[in-house]
């Protein structure tokens, strides 16, 4: 397992080296974020453990990324909702390494959503203002309901997972027939117009809105991402909150202390599917 780490965290540094340079050349502000951020405060590196790599952006930095996506050198590819087609994942846009394999290539959910979720990733999570009180729920309340009208579009095997609720479950027997109705695209018209509404909203908290509804509980303090500062990460510097403090708080509690060596897993890459081909190398493969 240590050789599969070192192989795929060399490969996922020059995937966030290459996310991270575009980002310089356009003055697009990101900071890194969930277990990227504490990689990169805890182990000034990649926890040893993890395999997915994670950033926030705003909706309007994330609209800059997306109007320089043919920056990014060859081999990269900047993949956004749309590009699903009438499939519906997530609204999260990704920064995938092409010539890289996370799932076996015959997985159906990998082919149902075209083999573009089937490569190593940077996720890209919007970040917005939110309001407090009664106004900020009815904006969550909102978000969820384009979510669930949206996962009629998603692989079968996931538009009724097994973690509902059984209120959960009844509502989406509702909320999914009416996406069909409504289709995708209108409802990624509406996702952009919401995201463009709460953009203009002044609330000191912002949480993340374009994923899960579990995100929506994640508070942050907006002045957290006022400033920023540059924090070593496999031997590169990149970009974090000026003060991480308050939003690994958020996220993890007492985030330098390491996890019991049982909850040291990951999930995101299957060791014995993984292949990448990197830059000025041969394939890696198996250690091969």
């Amino acid at each position: 397992m240590d050789d599969f780490f070192d192989r795929l965290h060399n490969a996922q540094f020059e995937l966030i080296s290459e996310f991270d340079r575009v980002c310089r050349k356009y003055d697009i502000r990101y900071t890194m974020a969930y277990g990227t951020l504490l990689g990169a405060v805890r182990h000034k590196d990649f926890i040893p453990w993890d395999d997915d790599m994670d950033v926030y952006l705003s909706y309007g930095q994330i609209k800059k990324l997306i109007a320089h996506k043919d920056a990014f050198s060859e081999g990269f590819r900047l993949i956004i909702p749309e590009d699903y087609g009438d499939r519906y994942c997530d609204f999260v846009p990704r920064l995938v390494y092409l010539d890289s394999r996370v799932r076996p290539a015959d997985d159906p959910r990998q082919n149902y959503y075209l083999g573009l979720r089937n490569h190593l990733q940077v996720d890209i999570f919007c970040l917005s203002p939110m309001p407090e009180g009664i106004p900020g729920k009815a904006h969550c309340a909102y978000l969820m309901f384009l979510y669930s009208m949206a996962n009629a579009f998603r692989w079968p095997g996931e538009r009724l997972r097994e973690n509902y609720s059984f209120t959960e479950k009844l509502i989406s027997l509702i909320t999914q027939p009416a996406g069909s109705l409504l289709g995708i695209d209108r409802i990624r018209r509406l996702l952009r117009k919401e995201h463009e509404r709460l953009s203009g909203i002044r609330s000191d908290k912002a949480v993340v809105t374009n994923n899960a509804r579990k995100y929506f509980s994640q508070a942050f303090p907006r002045s957290a991402f006022g400033k920023r500062s540059e924090i070593p990460m496999h031997g590169k510097m990149f970009f974090a909150p000026a003060d991480p403090d308050p939003v690994l708080s958020v996220l993890y509690g007492d985030y330098m202390k390491l996890p019991p060596e049982e909850e040291r897993t990951s999930c995101s890459v299957d060791p014995e599917a993984f292949w990448v081909h990197m830059k000025d190398t041969e394939d890696l493969q198996d250690g091969k």
